[in-house]
């Protein structure tokens, strides 16, 4: 039976261990060990009659039998780099009832070598602490992202979170901005600090692009917001050893218009104008004097950055919302129109902007029509809020979830969006406790809304569940009583829950909290 214990030790022995078997001569089968881990406070392997081990894609995999208090040998031969470059190794644990916990690698570049290698095994449905010693600094309210990085010789990306600003805990023990970037390393459960060409801030926008781009803009670090920060790039990985590296590159150039406009809390979503894919960041607030907090300014207008351009050229956009927002969601959904009568069937896409605005005057929630270029306001949205999450649906509708009012109080009004008829729907969610600063997010066909505070401003130790199909309740997990989690989701098909704040003896401060949540449903097969 496996026991609770720390991963990273262990993991950077196996690291160095790879990096020095001696090859083997091509007269001898090379032989991969997989030995297995658990999370902290886990015992996968309870229950089990049978674990099984498969290298994806090269029709090899073994099975054996578990006996109670053993901890079986797992180990495939007949793997050649001759004719197999990289394989994906993956761990069931079966139960009389079925499958019970399950694993994957990452894609590890074969070698004609006898080697080892760890799988983390977890509980199928389960929420779990990713290691009994801190691996991040305590951060909270910066941005994490899961960058997609692939290497030339590899027909596959690699996810990777990346984790940008906020603040920290100085050694002083006091609370302060950080311009670090920090790299968690899925496959070591370690982490990397890469050097830093440009400031990263608190209250940035950031987007990760599919071709391993990750893009920042405004924030804050010191006095008052930033215009632009930079695009991250140079990231590359060296699968062979498990090791990912990152590097920072400041390639920003802003028009004169845009120096105007500094601002925090704006949100980017990539969108097609005029044929090409650009950026917008939309709202935000910006602050003239940051001695006067009296003096914030919630923004309409919209920034267009054009990846594009060898400077990324930062401008103003032509139009802007209806609405000042900041704490809203821009959610960029494609939609096939049927054809009509009049008019052939069309691919439309929408930004969905939702939230982040108490004006009585300007919608709750309105769309940008990317093909007219034109804004539209939605009608029963629901009341205002901020700092919501907008989660996509199997069958294609957004589920509106979470969020506080104008006073900061966690409201239980809870929508759904039909995108073709640009239509919202009261949806009654039985969401036990509604809660503002909850981490909630979609992964296979679960729903989660973990932590956050209650409407005491008391942390919530729980994650709620649903079934993302019916919407259905699911059993209740444990879960570390924080606010403002921000998640990432790794290779093997789970999701990480970094930071946020949690009560210390200073109230509610920066944490290095890290969990993992496993999906009920087996991720498909890489």
């Amino acid at each position: 039976m496996l026991k609770p214990f720390s991963l990273t030790s262990l993991l950077l022995t196996a690291w160095l261990a790879l990096a020095t078997l001696p090859a083997c001569s091509d007269n001898i089968q090379p032989e991969y060990n997989v030995k297995l881990l658990a999370l902290p406070g886990q015992t996968p392997l309870t229950g089990a009659t049978s674990v099984s081990l498969e290298a994806v894609g090269s029709g090899l995999q073994t099975t054996v039998a578990v006996t109670a208090g053993q901890l079986p040998t797992l180990s495939l031969r007949g793997l050649d780099s001759r004719k197999v470059k990289a394989a994906t190794f993956v761990v069931k644990v079966n139960g009389p009832q079925g499958l019970i916990a399950y694993g994957r690698s990452p894609r590890i570049r074969l070698v004609n070598q006898t080697i080892q290698l760890f799988v983390l095994v977890q509980t199928l449905g389960s929420l779990a602490s990713a290691s009994e010693d801190p691996l991040i600094p305590r951060l909270a309210d910066g941005a994490v992202v899961t960058a997609a990085i692939k290497e030339p010789e590899e027909p596959q990306a690699v996810a990777v979170p990346v984790i940008l600003g906020g603040k920290t805990i100085n050694t002083a023990g006091n609370e302060e901005p950080t311009r670090v970037a920090v790299l968690y390393n899925p496959y070591l459960h370690a982490v990397v600090t890469p050097n830093l060409f440009t400031a990263t801030a608190t209250g940035a926008a950031v987007l990760a692009r599919a071709d391993g781009t990750i893009w920042f803009f405004g924030g804050r670090t010191e006095g008052p917001p930033l215009t632009f920060s930079g695009v991250a790039n140079q990231i590359g990985t060296d699968q062979l050893l498990n090791e990912v590296t990152m590097g920072l590159t400041a390639t920003y150039t802003p028009a004169p218009e845009a120096t105007q406009v500094p601002r925090e809390g704006a949100v980017l979503a990539e969108v097609p104008v005029a044929g090409a894919a650009v950026l917008l960041a939309f709202g935000g607030q910006t602050v003239p004097d940051s001695t006067m907090p009296a003096a914030v300014k919630t923004l309409s207008s919209v920034v267009l950055i054009n990846p594009a351009l060898a400077a990324g050229v930062v401008s103003l956009f032509g139009p802007s919302m209806l609405a000042p927002r900041s704490g809203h969601t821009a959610t960029v959904i494609n939609v096939n129109v049927p054809p009509t009568a009049t008019a052939p069937a069309v691919l439309r896409t929408d930004v969905l902007l939702f939230g982040g605005t108490f004006d009585p005057a300007g919608p709750v929630a309105e769309v940008y029509d990317a093909t007219l270029g034109q804004f539209a306001a939605l009608a029963d949205a629901g009341p205002p809020r901020v700092n919501h999450a907008v989660l996509a649906l199997p069958d294609g509708r957004q589920l509106i979830v979470g969020g506080v009012d104008a006073s900061g109080v966690p409201i239980a009004d809870v929508r759904i969006y039909e995108p073709l008829s640009r239509t919202f729907t009261p949806f009654a969610l039985p969401l036990q406790r509604p809660r503002s600063g909850a981490a909630i997010f979609v992964l296979g066909n679960d729903l989660v809304v973990c932590g956050g505070l209650d409407a005491t401003n008391a942390p919530v130790p729980d994650a709620e569940r649903f079934d993302l199909a019916t919407l259905a309740p699911l059993p209740a997990l444990p879960a570390a009583p924080r606010t403002g989690a921000k998640v990432a989701y790794l290779p093997d098909g789970t999701a990480l829950l970094i930071g946020g704040r949690a009560p210390d003896a200073g109230g509610l401060r920066p944490t290095s909290t890290i969990e993992v949540y496993r999906p009920r449903d087996v991720p498909a097969a890489p």
